[in-house]
């Protein structure tokens, strides 16, 4: 059997975005992940939302992880078993949000 047959979670993933949040679909359009935002300042900061600019590129980043996940592993990525998809998905979600705090460290930084 083929690893793309047995996948619940069929590539590509899709971004849509909506007004509060954008949408990760597979391409059986199940929704996947949302990512809230909020545009208004006051809001975002009383409901620690991201900005709609960083809510699209963690979105983008998680459609990402059906390449990233049939590309050559890195050493990290070693420890989980082949069959082991959902928490690869876990382990890169959570490797993305912190590439995307330390980014947003160094754009504070720099202000």
């Amino acid at each position: 059997m083929m690893a793309d047959s047995r996948r619940r979670f069929p590539p590509p993933w899709t971004v849509e975005e909506t007004a509060p949040c954008f949408i990760v679909r597979d391409a059986n359009q199940q929704a996947l992940a949302f990512v809230y935002c909020e545009d208004e300042p006051g809001r975002r900061t009383t409901g620690k939302l991201l900005t709609r600019d960083e809510a699209r590129r963690i979105a983008a980043n998680i459609a990402k992880l059906p390449e990233l996940l049939t590309a050559e592993p890195r050493p990290e990525q070693m420890r989980f078993s082949k069959g082991d998809e959902a928490r690869r998905i876990v382990f890169n979600i959570a490797n993305l949000a912190e590439m995307m705090q330390r980014s947003r460290d160094q754009q504070c930084a720099l202000l």
